[in-house]
């Protein structure tokens, strides 16, 4: 919730869990809590990420950060020289009916 306050323009991987507590998501990333997260970076224009290349944010995040009128982008923290791999991000953008004035930049 501090970073989503600061001056930032995409909170990356918003939902994110270490891999020995990620297995218990939803345990952690409740509705509310969720929705506690979406309301902050929708008051302070922040776009959220989907993640590519990882499991974070669930789809139950995106469709309530939809829901809630938030912002979007996609990316990937590109450790190594392997292309993005888009296609979960971009099925669920085309799932969601999410247009492009969701979208960071539009």
């Amino acid at each position: 919730m501090t970073v989503v306050n600061e001056p930032i323009t995409i909170l990356a991987n918003p939902t994110y869990l270490p891999n020995k507590i990620a297995h218990r998501y939803n345990d952690f990333w409740t509705e509310v809590r969720m929705g506690k997260l979406i309301d902050a970076a929708v008051k302070n224009n922040v776009a959220l990420e989907i993640q590519a290349g990882t499991k974070f944010p669930n789809k139950k995040f995106v469709e309530l950060a939809m829901k809630k009128g938030a912002k979007i982008s996609i990316g990937r923290n590109n450790m190594d020289d392997k292309p993005n791999e888009l296609n979960r991000s971009l099925d669920w953008l085309e799932e969601l009916d999410v247009k492009r004035g969701n979208m960071l930049g539009d």
